[in-house]
């Protein structure tokens, strides 16, 4: 049930809303509920309710902090493409808390696995024609070994890759060490903050809101 935990196979129940997540990460976690066990769930509600808290007060926000008024420098944030590769090893529990900071961004994921995704995560997954109104964006779910996966990544060359219980060496050696591959291969936290950034672009918009010196109220109020 949206907003809580649901008990599966006796495990106990608990105070854990979702309410107050955006509504396509809650409908993730809870598609993924029966997956996880309690402290597991609760591990990614709290990973969630900090991207949320990250969202609202930096990431979702568009600033101006010169306040020159004829001239508008924006720094905003916006969703961006990746690979998010699960390694050998790792933990299902540490991709699903990954792909709901995925979710949160809105950003446009391809998915590499050792193991197949949980039923209830590939439901939410759409075609690529319909991405952008999906839950769950994912445009490709491969699964692969870690070789097979470094064998592609050395030919598709992915511009960004969150990588989870891997070696991030090992994947820039089988890049090339091509400096326009990015690999964000530290620990799975429940930092909104620190999960958040490699799903985002960072964008500086400079505007010029005046018109012979005199400011324009059209392009000072223009949303960015």
């Amino acid at each position: 049930v949206l907003g809580g935990w649901k008990p599966v196979e006796g495990k106990p129940t608990g105070d854990l809303a979702l309410g107050v997540l955006d509504p396509r990460v809650a409908a993730f976690i809870e598609a993924c509920q029966p997956a996880l066990g309690y402290e597991e769930f609760d591990r990614v509600r709290r990973g969630a309710l900090s991207d949320q808290a990250a969202w609202d007060t930096e990431y979702g926000t568009a600033r101006d902090i010169s306040g020159l008024g004829v001239e508008r420098n924006v720094f905003r944030y916006r969703p961006a493409e990746i690979t998010v590769r699960l390694a050998e090893g790792g933990d299902l529990v540490e991709l699903i808390r990954v792909l709901a900071a995925g979710v949160r961004a809105r950003a446009t994921m391809q998915v590499s696995t050792p193991e197949p995704l949980p039923p209830g995560v590939l439901a939410l997954a759409t075609a690529p024609n319909a991405i952008q109104d999906a839950v769950l964006p994912i445009s490709r779910v491969t699964v692969e070994s870690d070789a097979a996966w470094h064998a592609r990544a050395a030919v598709d060359r992915p511009a960004k890759v969150r990588l989870i219980a891997g070696d991030p060496a090992a994947l820039a050696t089988a890049v090339g060490g091509a400096p326009d591959v990015a690999i964000w291969g530290g620990p799975v936290t429940t930092s909104g903050r620190v999960e958040l950034l490699p799903f985002l672009r960072e964008q500086a918009v400079s505007i010029t809101a005046h018109r012979f010196g005199n400011p324009d109220r059209g392009f000072i109020a223009l949303p960015v």
